[in-house]
């Protein structure tokens, strides 16, 4: 390109985009020109080289196409030059490190292999030997332009220092893009006038009496605050580039304690910053990010452990090959590699064939304690019907109570979402229940009935908490969410024949504790979900439950509806202070509608809060005058609404379950 800049033109501080992969550098030939200003001047890890033109003399500058560079307003004249984009051609080959430097460098990097890593953070865990060390490159390099043979300057000469390392430690060795992001504390940097005492002004992009003067060393603009500590630092790696030419897996994150570099990052330039000012109890601090190119070593021995970090599912993958291969000593080491991480590394992964692979491996490990590793970070929800097969070989090979204990491990933690657990119950439990029962064995149909067991328990708690919802509309919400699950609970029941589960449902439904109208809604909800159920049977088996509701509704709608006089109001308060006792007391009464009330800020507070979480048909409000404030209630007829849409849904409720039980 020919590049011809007149009196006020510049370019601004950048570095130049690689046009093709084999492209390292940049040239700049200066034709004789007179002009004045128009200095280039070119950065790079605090080196700092100033080209100025010439009237009668070709120059010719060459930089490496990751330095920072720009061009100085041209003040007179014109600035002509030509640019072209250097290219490396065949092969090259920096000289080998002398073997003198190289022996002290190999016995390092084998005491760093070899000395394990004390824990970053408490709760870490062991410590453990690494599993690979990460040098930094000098150079920043882009995807297309990262290559053995097209390292930079030292880059390349430390990068042949490392793969020498590498043959004489039997290691593995790949180049990276490594992307680094730290957080500085800041100073704010003050410039003042000693003359006149005032603070000086903020340095624009160019000075024109610097530039008169000559004076083109110094950058285009400057920063009003100065990077005093580090407060934290995070890096990842990606687009690996191995020797050999062969894929690499491994984990992107980098765990500080397996990162060395000559340089540190901050004597780069990043590609990206963020300053926040001071904001009083945070701030003055910046962000800085930054691309950098890295030597991966890692020991050949760790490569299985490496990759299973990465690709749990390849790692069961290998270990099923070396059970097929070598028989089960060798696949019982290899096992052993994986316990010390494999629970986190279960807890990323979202690949729903790693359980199944899982169960597989264990059961043909004949190693009870580590084929209870292998399954041990796994959750209950995650056991899915056609993971049957690989569940019953583990029940044959281990026993029932290795089987249990395993159910026991598999629960969700106590903080855990209820929904998928439900969402499991519904869908799974009663084939997977029924392909444990089908099996024949006696430990398998036991532990079918472990299972059953013990997720009828979990849901009894669920409808216990749900039941203690204070709003009625709130706690017909969250029951009627148990139905699905219940009637799966039932349908298992059935499917293995287990009556103390199937009995103890349908006991639970027809009891009468509790409001009447939740009950109802959460059984006829259950009804309707069976009827339209594809296991016939069930019908059959919940017939006393429906009979039952049509008794309860019949005797219900047999009473007379309120009458208009009557403004009772009676749901349980959940709370029996003295308070709530007169509160409830004035609720019962069927006369009295209103009621003013002498109390506390705090008394009040507290009322509020039970009448709005109770749902009451009460409006209440306080009047602000006197002391104390007076708390005024008043009851509504929104009790009468309620009451006669509830009387409505039980009429055609009883209606349905009639013609559903053919009951005249």
């Amino acid at each position: 390109n020919l590049l011809v800049y007149g009196p006020g033109q510049f370019f601004v501080g950048h570095q130049d985009s690689e046009k093709c992969d084999a492209m390292i550098a940049s040239l700049v030939v200066g034709l004789p020109s007179n002009f004045g200003g128009g200095a280039m001047l070119i950065e790079h890890h605090g080196e700092k080289v100033v080209v100025r033109g010439s009237a009668s003399k070709l120059s010719f500058t060459a930089f490496y196409a990751n330095c920072r560079h720009e061009v100085r307003p041209v003040t007179q004249g014109y600035r002509v030059v030509m640019t072209y984009n250097l290219r490396l051609e065949g092969k090259p080959q920096p000289a080998a490190p002398p073997s003198a430097a190289l022996n002290p460098l190999i016995e390092r990097v084998r005491q760093y292999f070899a000395s394990k890593t004390a824990p970053r953070w408490a709760g870490d865990g062991e410590s453990a030997v690494p599993d690979r060390l990460i040098y930094l490159l000098d150079h920043e390099y882009t995807q297309r332009g990262l290559g053995w043979q097209r390292l930079k300057g030292a880059d390349g000469l430390r990068a042949l220092a490392l793969q020498a390392t590498a043959a004489a430690l039997d290691c593995g060795i790949s180049l990276a893009l490594a992307d680094v992001h730290e957080t500085w504390s800041c100073e704010p940097e003050f410039d003042f006038d000693v003359g006149d005492g005032r603070r000086g002004g903020y340095q624009g992009e160019w000075d024109q009496a610097e530039a008169e003067d000559g004076d083109d060393d110094e950058p285009l603009s400057t920063s009003d605050h100065e990077l005093t500590d580090l407060i934290d630092s995070e890096a990842e790696i990606r687009h690996f580039v191995s020797a050999d030419g062969k894929a690499v897996a491994m984990a992107n994150a980098i765990d500080p304690r397996e990162l060395c570099y000559t340089k540190p990052s901050v004597e780069f330039d990043p590609f990206e910053s963020e300053y926040e000012g001071y904001m009083g109890n945070y701030g003055n601090t910046e962000e800085r990010w930054y691309h950098r190119a890295a030597v991966v070593l890692w020991p050949r021995e760790r490569a299985f452990v490496m990759r299973a970090k990465v690709e749990p599912h390849w790692a069961l993958g290998a270990l099923s090959r070396t059970l097929k291969a070598q028989g089960s000593s060798p696949a019982v080491a290899q096992a052993a590699q994986l316990l010390p991480f494999w629970a986190q590394v279960i807890r990323q992964t979202d690949d729903h064939r790693v359980f199944a692979r899982a169960l597989a491996v264990a059961a043909r490990l004949e190693t009870p304690r580590l084929a209870a590793g292998l399954l041990s970070p796994f959750a209950l929800p995650q056991l899915k019907p056609n993971m049957a097969a690989h569940w019953l070989h583990c029940i044959e090979r281990y026993g029932l109570d290795w089987s249990k204990d395993r159910l026991v491990e598999w629960l969700p933690p106590p903080h855990a979402s209820e929904s998928q657990r439900l969402q499991w119950i519904t869908n799974d439990l009663p084939e997977l229940c029924q392909a444990l029962h089908d099996a024949g064995g006696k430990d398998a149909r036991s532990l079918a009935d472990v299972l059953l067991e013990q997720e009828w328990r979990w849901l009894s708690e669920r409808w216990q908490v749900r039941d203690n919802i204070q709003a009625l509309r709130s706690r017909e919400e969250a029951l009627a969410v148990l139905s699905p699950p219940l009637l799966a609970l039932i349908d298992a029941a059935a499917r293995i024949e287990n009556t103390a589960v199937r009995d103890g449902v349908v006991a639970a439904l027809t009891a009468s504790h509790g409001d009447v109208a939740t009950m109802a809604t959460l059984a006829l909800g259950f009804l309707r979900s069976a009827q339209a159920h594809p296991n016939a049977s069930l019908r059959d088996v919940l017939a006393p439950l429906r009979d039952h509701w049509c008794r309860q509704l019949t005797d219900i709608l047999l009473q007379a509806p309120r009458h208009e006089d009557d403004w009772s109001i009676h749901l349980p308060l959940p709370c029996k202070c003295k308070f709530c006792v007169e509160l409830d007391g004035f609720l019962r009464d069927r006369q009295r509608t209103r009621h003013e009330w002498p109390l506390a800020e705090q008394n009040r507070k507290h009322l509020h809060h039970i009448i709005d979480s109770c749902e009451l048909p009460l409006t209440h409000a306080t009047r602000r005058s006197g002391r104390p404030y007076v708390l005024v209630l008043q009851k509504t007829t929104a009790m009468f609404a309620r009451e006669a849409a509830q009387r409505h849904t039980w009429i055609l409720d009883l209606d349905w379950l009639k013609q559903s039980s053919n009951v005249n």
